[in-house]
C-alpha cells in the first residue's frame, strides 16, 4: 500500500541508508542499505487500531519522530525513534471524524515537529504538538494535506486538497489557549 515505506538516506540520517516499512498493520520493520533486517517493532496500539501509513521528521536535537495512522481511522499515533508510543490524537472519545491524511513538520521553526492532521469531516485540518495538544485549525474538510518547503510560521506552506478536490493553502486560526504555528 502507498505510504507504508519510508526510505532514509545517509545524507539526512546517521543510521542510514535504511528502509522502514510496515509489516501488517501493527508492526514496523527496519532494513539496512544491504537489505538486512535490523529491527522489528510491535506497535503499542489500541486493540482495534491499525497503521497503514508512516511519516517521519527529525527534531533539531536529532531525535527522529514517527507518525502512523490510517485513512478513515479515528486517530493518529506519534512514536519516538524507538517506535515507543508517545501520544495519540485525537482522544478516542473525540474520534468521530475520520482521518484523511497526516504529516509531521516543523511549522514554527523551533526545531520540534508538529503533527498536521486532515479530517474528512468538519474538523478540517488541525495542528497539534507531539503530545497531542491542539495549536491551530482550518475547518475546511480535507482529503489530503501537503507541507511545502521550509519557511517561517504560516509561510511554511501547508496546503490541502479539499473534499471538492481543490488545492488550497490552509488558513489556520488559533485554537483556544494555544499559539498558532
Amino acid at each position: 500500500l502507498p505510504g507504508n515505506v519510508v526510505c532514509l538516506d545517509a545524507a539526512r540520517d546517521a543510521d542510514a541508508p535504511r528502509l522502514v516499512a510496515l509489516d501488517g498493520w501493527r508492526t514496523v520493520v527496519e532494513f539496512d542499505g544491504d537489505g538486512v533486517l535490523r529491527g522489528r517493532h510491535e506497535l503499542d496500539l489500541p486493540a482495534d487500531a491499525a497503521v497503514t501509513f508512516l511519516r517521519s521528521a527529525v527534531a533539531k536535537e536529532g531525535g527522529r519522530w514517527w507518525l502512523g495512522g490510517g485513512r478513515g481511522d479515528g486517530q493518529v499515533f506519534v512514536f519516538d525513534d524507538a517506535f515507543g508510543l508517545h501520544a495519540a490524537y485525537p482522544e478516542r472519545s473525540a474520534a468521530d471524524d475520520r482521518i484523511a491524511d497526516a504529516e509531521l513538520a516543523d511549522l514554527d521553526g523551533d526545531g520540534v515537529p508538529e503533527v498536521i492532521v486532515a479530517f474528512q469531516g468538519p474538523r478540517g485540518v488541525e495542528v497539534v504538538t507531539l503530545d497531542g495538544r491542539p495549536r491551530s485549525s482550518d475547518r475546511t474538510a480535507a482529503a489530503a494535506v501537503v507541507v511545502g518547503p521550509p519557511g517561517t510560521g504560516a509561510d511554511r506552506g501547508v496546503l490541502m486538497v479539499t473534499a471538492a478536490g481543490r488545492l488550497r493553502r490552509c488558513s489556520f486560526s488559533e485554537t483556544a489557549g494555544a499559539t498558532p504555528p
